[in-house]
């Protein structure tokens, strides 16, 4: 009886992570988006690079255009990327952190929401070490914009 409740409660256990990875993702991916939007609250301003404020692996990270689908993203990326959402809106941000052939971290959510926007072309390569001007404005969000534009 009681390696049948044991069953039973693995089982259970199972499917309710199952459950809240396929609606909430990734729990790493969850982390590091945290991470990266409190390391952007961190930022005050000047000139910073990407390199000094992402706080975990990336080799390069894409932006895209409002309205991109996923598979318009993957194609852009030329890697498979289930975990990417698309924005609905052109008061969005869209960031995919990418390490190796896998997406890390993507970001898609307003900016109103993520308190932060990061202003570039398409990709930016890690080893490129972009240099950004950084500045808040009056509501307290972080604009990142390249030192040229």
């Amino acid at each position: 009886m009681k390696k049948r409740k044991f069953a039973n409660a693995v089982v259970l256990l199972i499917l309710l992570s199952a459950a809240g990875y396929a609606f909430f993702g990734s729990p790493a991916e969850i982390y590091r988006r945290r991470a990266l939007r409190q390391a952007m609250a961190a930022v005050e301003g000047g000139e910073v690079t990407l390199n000094e404020i992402v706080p975990f692996a990336w080799d390069t990270v894409y932006t895209f255009e409002p309205y991109a689908s996923r598979e318009e993203m993957e194609q852009i990326m030329g890697i498979s990327a289930k975990g990417l959402e698309e924005s609905v809106s052109e008061g969005m941000i869209q960031l995919a952190f990418v390490n190796g052939s896998q997406v890390v971290c993507g970001v898609c959510g307003y900016i109103s929401m993520e308190e932060y926007s990061v202003s570039f072309d398409e990709k930016i390569n890690f080893v490129d070490n972009v240099v950004f001007r950084a500045k808040r404005d009056a509501d307290g969000i972080l604009w990142l914009t390249g030192l040229h534009d």
